[in-house]
This record gives structure tokens, sequence and C-alpha cells, in this order.
């Protein structure tokens, strides 16, 4: 037991011999029961209490309360509550009326003037005002009073940080949001987390999240939040592509961010919320992808480099054979001749084609090396029509059973550009279209020819299984093959060609099943049109 514990015995007989006759309330010997019962109940408590009786309300108090009233409670027995707190009726008035009429009422954390070591200051009380009844009626008021000041204070600290957190926060860069229970219902926002959304604050505090964007459901980012919520361990979230509208109702552009959630924690350490930062990594992304594609474009001149090199040697090693090859198809066709065999024979015709074709075929490989090595090409116009029935003569040859051809070539239609080389891009297209459907039911191989926005396009189509996303990402990369036999430098060398005559080549799905492969060129107009 501590001295607190024992009461002052002095109090009490104070508060018994006190002249009671010149106050509303009259001798002790004739208070009413329920009111004396009160009395005793008060005085014997060490807990800071009040009661009044009567029409004015006299006021009796403890000991307990007497300390926080300080050296004016020896004058203040007996006064009149109304009048004891003339300057706060207007806090406490409205309580002491309703318990008069008959309702318990409860003021929570109420500023009030209190003596504190030889001066006043304001506290913080909690003040319970309950009914006393008299033959059915109510006569008085008992008052319980709590001190909360050191709780207020406490409250009032937690929400000053948080006010200095919160104008921290309000200034950063990065996104920064908070949202208290499990359904992550938003308490803070900055301005920046405000502008990246679109939405206006007012528009996000005091809802949940998934009620204003229902689209995470269900995803990682979300969970993860219920995972900090639910374990109070901080996750990190990397790359979360999200839509961010530019107008509100449109879809927008997409960011990257990267997220960081811990819990937020209330002043008894649990888990209240959740506290998320966004760092908006996109330009940072977007630049780590243009260092790969110029790293990519770097190899890939390395490697048409490596190519240059290559037809070089090719062309020294080649040229000398296809040069006897021909010697000995002209030697054969003159065998021939003076054995009689006219220049329609088949065999006199296949030496023929033998020469023509490895004439041809070191021709091609001379401007292929002339182009790799940025050397200059033959220009001149070139028929179209002729250009496909060449290179289709020449790419289905090696095929038993060709495919269902189907051409459409605009009338007249010629481009500038090597001849050679333009056969090669065709030959290459047709090779590949016609391999694409080997071993298929359906097998239709089209080429179209037109004029398009001041360019001719050429268009070879096939009925192949199309292009998956893998292989249409990669497709006239240097050495790229679906082929296993295949090296990987006919599309490239295709997509080269095409654009050192100032064209583009494209590879687009057919609907319904197969490929498309369309280049433009550049057209070269009639001389009557030419002026």
């Amino acid at each position: 037991m501590t001295a607190h514990d024992v009461l002052d015995t002095a109090f009490i007989e104070a508060v018994h011999n006190h002249d009671w006759r010149s106050t509303s309330l009259g001798p002790r010997a004739d208070w009413p029961a329920p009111f004396a019962g009160a009395v005793e109940i008060v005085l014997r408590t060490h807990h800071p209490m009040f009661v009044c009786w009567g029409p004015d309300l006299p006021i009796l108090f403890n000991e307990a309360f007497a300390e926080i009233l300080g050296p004016q409670h020896r004058s203040a027995l007996g006064v009149p509550l109304r009048a004891l707190w003339a300057n706060e009726w207007h806090r406490f008035g409205s309580f002491v009326e309703a318990a008069m009429a008959g309702r318990s009422s409860h003021a929570e954390d109420v500023p009030f003037l209190t003596w504190r070591s030889d001066y006043t200051q304001f506290g913080y009380f909690s003040f319970s005002y309950t009914p006393l009844l008299h033959e059915g009626r109510v006569g008085g008021v008992l008052c319980v009073c709590t001190e909360t000041t050191e709780r207020v204070l406490d409250r009032q600290r937690v929400l000053q940080e948080r006010d200095r957190l919160h104008a921290f926060f309000e200034q950063s860069p990065s996104l920064v949001a908070i949202s208290l229970g499990p359904d992550h219902v938003y308490e803070f926002v900055n301005s920046a987390y405000e502008a990246f959304v679109g939405r206006p604050r007012e528009q996000l505090l005091g809802r949940a999240l998934a009620q204003i964007f229902p689209e995470v459901v269900g995803t990682p980012p979300l969970a993860r939040m219920d995972e900090v919520f639910r374990t109070g361990r901080p996750v990190t979230v990397p790359e979360v592509h999200v839509q961010v509208p530019e107008r509100p109702g449109q879809r927008g552009l997409e960011r990257i961010v990267n997220w960081v959630a811990h819990p937020y924690r209330a002043v008894d350490g649990s888990v209240a919320g959740v506290f998320r930062q966004g760092h908006d990594v996109t330009e940072q992304r977007t630049a780590e992808q243009n260092v790969q594609q110029l790293t990519a474009e770097l190899i890939h001149v390395s490697r048409l480099s490596a190519m240059g090199t290559m037809a070089s040697t090719l062309a020294h090693e080649l040229n000398q054979p296809l040069t006897a090859i021909a010697n000995y198809a002209s030697v054969g066709t003159r065998l021939l001749g003076r054995r009689g065999a006219t220049p329609d024979d088949p065999l006199a015709e296949a030496l023929a084609a033998i020469r023509s074709e490895s004439l041809r075929a070191g021709d091609l490989i001379r401007r292929l090396r002339q182009m790799c090595m940025r050397g200059p090409s033959a220009t001149e116009r070139v028929d179209v029509e002729r250009l496909v029935a060449d290179a289709l003569r020449l790419a289905l040859l090696s095929f038993g059973e060709p495919p269902e051809l189907n051409i459409d070539i605009a009338p007249g239609l010629a481009v500038l550009g090597d001849p050679i080389q333009l056969q090669q891009v065709l030959i290459n297209l047709v090779r590949n279209a016609a391999e694409a459907m080997e071993g298929r039911s359906e097998r239709r191989l089209g080429i179209r020819a037109s004029e398009h926005e001041g360019s001719a396009e050429l268009c070879v189509t096939d009925t192949g299984p199309g292009l998956s996303n893998e292989i249409a990402a990669r497709l006239f990369e240097p050495f790229s093959s679906t082929k296993s036999n295949g090296m990987g430098v006919g599309l490239s060398i295709t997509r080269t060609i095409v654009e050192a005559h100032g064209g583009r080549i494209d590879a687009v799905e057919v609907p319904g099943g197969g490929c498309a492969f369309c280049f433009t060129l550049p057209i070269a107009h009639r001389p009557d049109r030419a002026a």
C-alpha cells in the first residue's frame, strides 16, 4: 500500500464539517439518502469524482478532484456548478443537462484548466455523467473524471509526426501511398502518386484500392500488399507494368514501376496498413532497350562486314570453278554441234542453261560482294513481270511438284535497281515460301506487285504454318534460322538488298494461315512520264 492509497480523513472531515446550511443543500442530516450515499462513495475513492444535487446543482467533490481544482477548491464546495464553470459551461453544460434529463452522457478528452504544482495549465479529461434518482425523479448528477492528458499528448505527437512525414512525402518525387486495413483503404497519397494515376486525391482517400482500380484484383502486386499486411514483412515488387491514363477514361500509356511495400504500424506496434513507395523506371528501361538495340545493330554491322569479307573470299575462290564450268559447257555445246546436234536438242539446251547459270552465279557473287563492301551497284529499269517470271523459274527448279501459283502483276510496272540482286531477293522469298508449305495439303504461292504510296510494293504469300512471335522478332537477324541445315543469312541478305535500294521489307501473318513478305522498291517511270 502506497501513501497515495491512504485516504486523507482530514479532507473527508472538512467536507463533513463544511457549513452546508449556507448552501442550497441544507444541513447534512436533511440530505436525501441517494445523495448522501453518493457523497460517501465520492469521498472514499481515489478516482477524481464530484456530485451535484438540486436545481442549481451545488458541487461536492473528493480529494482527488480537489487536486485538479487547486487552491480554489476551498471556496468551491457548495458553489452551483454553472457558476463555478461559468467560463467552461459551453464545453460541459450540454452533458450536465442531459444527465439531469435522465440520460447518461460522456465527454471524451475535454481540455480543462487544472492545477499543476503551483501553477495552472490545461490538461485533458474524460467526464462520465450519471443521473442520480430520488423518488423516481432525477435529483442530481454523479460525475467520474479520468485524466487523459498523457494519451492525448501522445496522440498529438503521433499526428504531428505523421503530418511532418506527410509534408516530407508530399515533396518527394517518388510515388508514395499509405493504405489502412486489409482492404487497403487509401489514407494518404502524395502529389506524384496523384499525378501518376491521373486522379485527384479526393477520389482516392477513404476508398479501397480494389474499389478504385478493380483491374488489380487477382494480380501479383495486390497479393504482395496482402502479404505485407498479413506478415508485417516488407517486400519489393519490381517491374510492375501500369497503364497510366492521359485523360480520365482513356487507356493511356504503359509505364514501368518498381514498388517497395512496408508495414505501416500503429502506436502499439501492430500492422495498421501498408506504406508503398514507387519509382517510375520507364525511361531507364527504354534507355536500356535502346542500348541493347544499338548493340544489336553494331553486331549486325560487324556481321555484314564479315559477310563482305566472306563474299570477297567466295568471289575469289568460286569465280575460277564457275568460269571453268561455263567453259566446259561451251566446249560441250561445240562438240554436240560437230556431231550434228541442233540448238533445240535437249542436251544442247541443258548445256546452254549450265553456261548461263554459271555466268549468272558469278555475276551475283560479284555484285553481292560490291553491296556488302559498299561498292557501287548497277541500277537500271527492271520490268517487274519479267523479274517475277525469271525468279519463279529459278527458285522452283529443285521442287518436284511446284505449288499452285497465283500471280497478280500491275501492267507495265517497273522498278529501279540491280536486276541480279532483285532477282535474288525474289528467289530467296519464293524458296522460303515453297519450303514452308512442304508436306501440307494446301500449297498456294502468291506474288502480287502494284504501285502503293509512290513506291512499288511486291508481296510473296504462302499457305504455310505462319510465324510465331519468337521467330518474327528475329526473322531478319543474320545467322538466325529455323531450318536445321540453314545458315540464317538468306533473309538478312534480302533485307540488306532491299534497304540498299531505298525500300523496306516486313513479314506479316495472313488471315486464315500462312505468311506474307512484302517489300517496297522505287518505281521506274516510263520515259514519257519523266518530264
